[in-house]
């Protein structure tokens, strides 16, 4: 089934039952075409992520600062300290893009360049927000995009969809499934903005 794909998304939904950890440190590396990883996709990797180095295609991972520290075996306050250069390090070492969510979420990429996006809030925190994250970038892949440019496209857009509603609705006010149902909004407001 995963020949067929264009890109692949792992994670949400996913759980941390022993088989399936198994099953997705098997999987990843055999995959072949651009990947996501989110979640349970990425605990799957805890403490193990030289298993993620040197892969042949783009991969890319969407931890938060805790899902990090448990990846590398590291505490997430020193990630905290210094959340630029950890991506910068984390990225250029295990060959891959590193989105780090958080309040600014950063975005690193394997040959050392890094970007904060502007856009987003705390509401973004919500449970299942990663999921649509992770969907979008997936999405932007499976067209063909840059991995890269997908990459930064996706967390702006997913940025700009929690700023959207937060003039909606406040910081508590809204849920994961209203951000996915307004990307095509989202993006036709980026779009029409640029002028």
């Amino acid at each position: 089934f995963i020949a067929r794909a264009d890109a692949v998304a792992i994670g949400p939904g996913l759980s941390q039952n022993p088989e399936t950890v198994d099953l997705v440190r098997e999987l990843v590396p055999k995959i072949g075409r651009p990947c996501v990883l989110d979640a349970d996709g990425i605990n799957a990797f805890a403490g193990k992520a030289d298993l993620l180095r040197g892969l042949d295609f783009p991969l890319v991972i969407t931890p938060h600062a805790g899902e990090a520290a448990r990846l590398l075996g590291v505490e997430k306050e020193d990630i905290l300290n210094n959340p630029i250069e950890f991506s910068r390090q984390v990225a250029q070492d295990l060959g891959l893009i590193l989105v780090l969510k958080g309040a600014p979420t950063v975005i690193a990429s394997p040959d050392g360049y890094v970007f904060v996006n502007p856009t987003g809030n705390q509401g973004l925190a919500t449970a299942g927000s990663g999921d649509v994250l992770t969907g979008i970038i997936a999405g932007l892949l499976a067209q063909g995009s840059v991995p890269l440019e997908a990459t930064c496209a996706a967390v702006f857009i997913h940025g700009y969809l929690g700023d959207m509603l937060l003039e909606e609705k406040g910081y508590y006010g809204f849920l994961a499934g209203e951000l996915s149902e307004r990307i095509p909004q989202a993006i036709a407001s980026i779009f029409s903005s640029e002028g």
